[in-house]
């Protein structure tokens, strides 16, 4: 019987803090016994793979010269939210949730960020179990990152797969990323893309308090989530309203030549294409 072979892509040669390769950050002996865990770890934390034997084959183009399929496999916080967007689809997308002690802390913060925004926009109940187990989360236990990297994952994939265009529902993943990248932009990126979100994420919830459409209860659940998780959840000092004003009034995402917010009506639910006036959006970022 042919036995099917799906091929883990990763860069083991990737140099880390001081030099050091992944096997050496894992503490393990060598590359051979890194590629064993990996494949391991991925096994474990997967689905779907009994019918494969799972090799790692990292040639020198980076890519496997034979194989009945590839995944993707992000070793960075970030990359396993985004795992569903590269230019060339794999087969699959499977995350050794081992590889996310690796970072620094701030790195790994700037993921929980997005992972925030998952329950904000999408799934209440992932949002409860961010409050729940906070503190085994920030110990980066791998048995929670597995449920919730699980979570977050098919809740982008339902989005995605619905409006790959980004044309429609998909807007929903714009929630604290509007004020976030005008943070960004006027700190010239030293705030971390996860953390400008988390800012953002308050900006826009306040926004969505101001027009009737957040509890002021839901609203200090997610700035104490925020702070919990040692996440910013106040605008940078030095910038002026009227400065992120301007930032925010060149954001990309236009509809008709106007600026359209995604806010949320409760935690769990976004809700896209909001044109939010002037007047309060200058009352929420002089606060």
């Amino acid at each position: 019987m042919h036995r099917r072979v799906l091929s883990i892509i990763h860069d083991p040669a990737i140099p880390f803090e001081g030099g050091r390769k992944l096997h050496q950050v894992l503490n393990w002996r060598d590359p051979d016994e890194l590629a064993q865990k990996y494949i391991a770890d991925v096994r474990e934390c997967s689905y779907g793979l009994a019918d494969f034997e799972i090799v790692e084959r990292v040639e020198a183009d980076g890519f496997p010269v034979k194989q009945d399929g590839f995944a993707y496999t992000p070793e960075t916080y970030l990359a396993c939210w985004r795992a569903r967007s590269g230019f060339h689809q794999p087969d699959a997308v499977y995350i050794a949730p081992s590889t996310l002690r690796t970072l620094s802390l701030t790195d790994y913060l700037s993921g929980i960020g997005e992972i925030i925004k998952y329950g904000m926009i999408l799934d209440r109940d992932l949002f409860g179990l961010l409050e729940k187990r906070a503190g085994k989360i920030l110990a980066r236990r791998r048995d929670e990152l597995g449920t919730i990297i699980s979570r977050c994952i098919r809740l982008k994939a339902s989005v995605v797969s619905a409006d790959e265009r980004e044309s429609g529902i998909r807007r929903i993943l714009n929630y604290g990323h509007t004020a976030g990248h005008a943070v960004e932009i006027l700190t010239a990126y030293r705030v971390p893309h996860g953390h400008a979100v988390a800012v953002g994420m308050i900006v826009e919830a306040a926004i969505s308090r101001e027009l009737g459409l957040l509890s002021p209860g839901d609203f200090e659940r997610l700035r104490k989530l925020v702070t919990r998780y040692g996440l910013p959840a106040r605008l940078p000092a030095g910038l002026s309203p009227a400065r992120i004003l301007r930032a925010i009034s060149r954001d990309k995402k236009k509809i008709s030549g106007s600026v359209r917010f995604t806010l949320v009506k409760k935690i769990g639910e976004g809700i896209t294409g909001v044109s939010v006036p002037e007047d309060v959006l200058k009352k929420v970022l002089a606060r």
